[in-house]
């Protein structure tokens, strides 16, 4: 029995090494088709094939929106994902054809049941590229995840997949940086009254400039250039994201609203902002005005050890094809 089992599953599996003494029981490990989909918002993916599921808990590990590197010769270095303790792989033969509300459910559907399950450990890796439209903005990211060497087992039993692709997972940027508002050609630049923060705001996002009075110059015609480190500074732009719709009270007011709530913030590590100074154009009554642009700003996740970036070039398509790094934040009326 030893000897036909694994005659098939070198066949179907490409390589696979079974041991112990009892008789293995995986119909086909087959699940190089189709498209890995998610339990909801969990960092749970699955794929079936007939009444057989594959299943991958990320609960340590999750998946992260950065590039793989290459080495000196152009070869990716894949991330290696060690699966134990809250990562898991789980294969499951269930009595009929499962379906999403059948695998991501809990308390589970009565029908259909599992029929077995084996739990696997071992090594797993993910490389990440970037995904594009035709205007060479970012829409998201593509993870391709191989079961490098992972031992599932069950009552005992062990057996070994290797080399064994389990497919791409597709992640959307999930941001818009899109502060055209009310028909408008530019963004709309606000202020907070009771503070020195600068911003744009649109739907769920906002851009805040936080910089110290003296960055304004005095002088019509004159500028000054900030330039941005992933080092505490005085001064900072942000890139906040919220899990609903904001107003300007969840900018300004020292004690925000309650909902929505904040869900991501970025803080500006590279890149300069030039403030120049300009005549008042007598809209607001401000005695001076301030024409802010940003160049090759670049942001990176606060709080965040996963190394996610984003330039604003990414996001945006370029006013100025020359200059595809400058973003116009617009003017700003004290």
């Amino acid at each position: 029995m030893k000897k036909i089992f694994g005659l098939i599953a070198l066949l179907v599996l490409g390589m696979v090494i079974g041991c112990d003494d009892g008789e293995m029981t995986f119909n086909s490990f087959n699940f190089a088709d189709g498209t890995p989909a998610r339990c909801g918002d969990s960092n749970i993916y699955y794929k079936i094939n007939g009444t057989e599921v594959l299943m991958i808990n990320f609960g340590a590990s999750p998946l992260v929106n950065v590039p793989t590197p290459e080495d000196a010769e152009g070869n990716d270095i894949p991330k290696m994902i060690t699966i134990s303790g809250s990562n898991t792989i789980t294969y499951r033969n269930y009595s009929g054809t499962p379906n999403a509300n059948t695998l991501c459910s809990f308390p589970a559907p009565s029908s259909p049941t599992v029929v077995e399950e084996w739990s696997g450990q071992g090594t797993i890796s993910v490389i990440t590229d970037v995904i594009k439209n035709n205007d060479n903005i970012i829409t998201g990211y593509s993870h391709k995840i191989t079961l490098v060497d992972v031992s599932f087992t069950k009552d005992g039993e062990t057996t070994r997949i290797v080399d064994n692709e389990f497919g791409s997972i597709i992640t959307p940027i999930g941001l818009s940086f899109d502060f055209i508002t009310d028909g408008n050609e530019l963004p709309t630049v606000r202020n907070c009254p009771e503070n020195t923060l600068v911003f744009e705001r649109n739907g769920r996002e906002a851009l805040v400039l936080d910089f110290a009075p003296a960055m304004y110059p005095a002088t019509i015609g004159q500028t000054t250039t900030i330039t941005f480190t992933n080092e505490p500074d005085a001064n900072e732009i942000l890139f906040l994201v919220y899990a609903g719709s904001i107003s300007n009270s969840h900018i300004c007011d020292v004690i925000s609203p309650i909902s929505p709530v904040l869900t991501q913030r970025w803080s500006a590590i590279s890149g300069t902002a030039v403030i120049t100074s300009v005549p008042p154009s007598g809209v607001g009554g401000a005695p001076i005005e301030y024409q802010i642009r940003l160049n090759n700003v670049v942001f990176g996740k606060d709080s965040d050890e996963s190394g996610e970036t984003f330039a604003i070039s990414d996001l945006v398509v370029p006013a100025d094809p020359s200059n595809p790094g400058e973003y116009y934040f617009g003017i700003y009326a004290p």
